[in-house]
């Protein structure tokens, strides 16, 4: 299972009547719930993922007044460090992948790539906490 679905929140908001978009993941018409007279229990399922970094008033005088420079090198090194916090799991199997592809082994990439997939997309987290 990836890390990330470990990390998801789950929370209960308070009863009101919906507004603004609804969530892609239902089908539902927004015009379904204009038309709803009670207030329904919103709830919420997501991932928050930032990056922070502290620039010290030392640095940024080293930078020589350059610190729109300095503060793109910031913002892309803390790109990189979500991109890995997203992804970075996944490095060495597709690096195997990787090797097992070019010593020409289909049948062992297959399975690798099986592997891969079940473990990108594995529902695990989600059927312990079902209510069914």
């Amino acid at each position: 299972m990836s890390r990330i679905i470990s990390r998801l929140s789950w929370a209960q908001g308070r009863r009101k009547k919906p507004a603004g978009p609804i969530s892609p993941l239902f089908r539902a018409s927004q015009q379904e719930f204009r038309n709803l007279r009670e207030a329904l229990t919103e709830y919420h399922l997501g991932v928050t993922l930032y990056a922070r970094a502290f620039l010290t008033d030392e640095a940024a005088h080293h930078a020589c007044g350059n610190t729109s420079g300095l503060l793109s090198n910031i913002q892309k090194q803390m790109r990189r460090q979500i991109i890995e916090e997203i992804f970075g799991e996944f490095r060495e199997p597709l690096m195997e992948l990787q090797r097992t592809l070019w010593d020409c082994d289909l049948e062992a990439a297959r399975h690798q790539v099986t592997a891969l997939y079940d473990q990108m997309f594995s529902e695990e987290e989600e059927k312990e906490h079902s209510c069914a």
